[in-house]
């Protein structure tokens, strides 16, 4: 009985493990361009240099298509850690 619940103890585990990975790959995804696109249109607001501020504005208009690509790479990490994860687990 202790064997039968220590797997399940791990397989939550595993599944929470994904779901924390998958999260934090969605938000570096995410701010990653964002933060990125922020400081060159600071650079470039600074410098004067038109064409690089208009650049990052464009960058940081897209957002929408950052988020869902965002979504996207956390889900394919989240799922990829509970196949890698769930297939090593030793089963009882």
């Amino acid at each position: 009985m202790s064997a039968s619940s220590n797997s399940a103890a791990k397989v939550v585990g595993i599944i929470l493990y994904g779901l924390v990975a998958g999260f934090a790959a969605t938000t570096l995804t995410i701010l990653g361009p964002m933060l990125l696109a922020l400081f060159f249109l600071w650079i470039f607001d600074s410098l004067g240099w038109q064409p690089g501020r208009d650049l990052a504005v464009t960058v940081i208009s897209c957002y929408i298509f950052i988020i869902g690509f965002g979504l996207i790479v956390g889900l394919i990490v989240c799922v990829y850690v509970w196949i890698t994860r769930l297939r090593s687990a030793p089963t009882p």
